[in-house]
């Protein structure tokens, strides 16, 4: 069936990248790190300016690929669509142009359904692919009516999908970041509305996308049911807390991973991400945040800190993590030099690129 020959390909690569990484990481452990390695070709930048930022040869010849794809598909429906449709008899109250219309309209919508399909790729955060390609899921990424199908479903998921674009706008996001954060589990709402709207057929490209970013969701819903604790936190100038987390010696992580974290003491239901500024190769049974405390979430730390100052005795406060979420593998040594350039809070990823460098 149509879900099969979609499904099959992209679960088999999953498959076997699963096995790759996992014997890779093994060599990496017995072959000792060599400096100066030439790193891959397809990494080196080709823009570095500019709205996309940093742009390597990877993500260009992806980009290339896909809007090839977006324009040969367009121009297939088109023209499979508009064939032979100057001979059609026509209804006395049907106009040539609307039917041109109208079918120009539902094959942009059959169009827009590859974006749906690539969308969920670059969400998983704990993606085998994402990790193949050595690439972390923040750095990585409605519909047309169809006739047959529910039109209202199809208006509920694109108000979804327009409240989840509203919030993700840069100042809203960063202003706002729990706002941000649980209106984009409408996400459920407008891919089952979406899916009553355009049918099984078209459902069927997005389906391999969908079962791995639900394969991912449960699998962290697993990790974030467990309990760790943080074993020392202190306030450091600038309203900089730093937190150590105790961990098993098995997490292994690389330098700019980052994680979720979660104090029920603060919030049982608010979760944020921070980078981590500690390495598993010095720090095998911990790890170490920074957290700048300014408002909301953060604020309440910041109180909370305050308090820990009339407890004696070391800590053992409860808190929940997802993560760590990072690039496959760092090759830091590969280069002669390297420039860290950084602000802020900024800094927690450039401490552990140090820190992984210094080992």
């Amino acid at each position: 069936s149509v879900d099969l020959l979609l499904s099959v390909p992209i679960f088999l690569i999953t498959f076997l990248a699963s096995i790759y990484l996992h014997i890779s990481r093994k060599q990496a452990i017995t072959k000792p790190k060599r400096k100066n390695q030439r790193g891959s070709l397809l990494l080196y930048p080709v823009f570095v300016g500019g709205p996309l930022g940093i742009v390597t040869i990877f993500e260009l010849l992806i980009l290339v690929f896909f809007l090839g794809l977006l324009i040969w598909s367009l121009s297939f429906y088109l023209a499979n669509g508009l064939a032979g449709i100057n001979q059609l008899k026509l209804p006395a109250e049907l106009k040539l142009w609307q039917l041109k219309c109208y079918i120009v309209g539902d094959r942009l919508g059959l169009v827009s359904a590859l974006f749906l399909a690539f969308m969920f790729f670059p969400i998983t955060r704990g993606s085998v692919l994402l990790q193949l390609l050595n690439t972390s899921f923040e750095i990585s990424f409605v519909s047309w009516r169809r006739v047959g199908f529910s039109t209202l479903a199809g208006e509920i998921a694109l108000l979804a999908g327009l409240i989840i674009w509203v919030t993700s706008i840069k100042r809203i996001r960063e202003r706002f970041f729990e706002v941000f954060y649980y209106t984009h589990h409408l996400y459920v709402i407008f891919f089952l509305f979406y899916a009553l709207h355009v049918g099984d057929v078209v459902l069927a490209l997005s389906l391999p996308g969908i079962f791995l970013f639900f394969l991912d969701r449960y699998l962290r819903l697993l990790q974030s049911r467990k309990t760790v604790h943080v074993v020392s936190a202190r306030k450091l100038p600038s309203d900089i807390v730093k937190m150590v987390i105790a961990k098993h010696s098995s997490m292994v992580y690389t330098p700019k991973s980052i994680l979720l974290l979660n104090l029920p003491f603060i919030s049982r239901l608010e979760w944020h991400p921070f980078s981590i500024v500690s390495t598993s190769n010095v720090e095998s049974d911990r790890l170490s945040i920074l957290i700048k405390c300014q408002q909301g979430w953060t604020k309440k730390l910041d109180k909370f800190m305050d308090s820990l100052n009339y407890i004696e005795g070391p800590l053992c406060l409860p808190a929940a993590i997802e993560g760590p979420y990072g690039p496959a593998s760092s090759d830091l040594l590969r280069y002669e030099a390297l420039i860290l350039i950084s602000g802020g809070s900024g800094i927690a990823p450039m401490i552990s690129i140090l820190s992984e460098t210094l080992y």
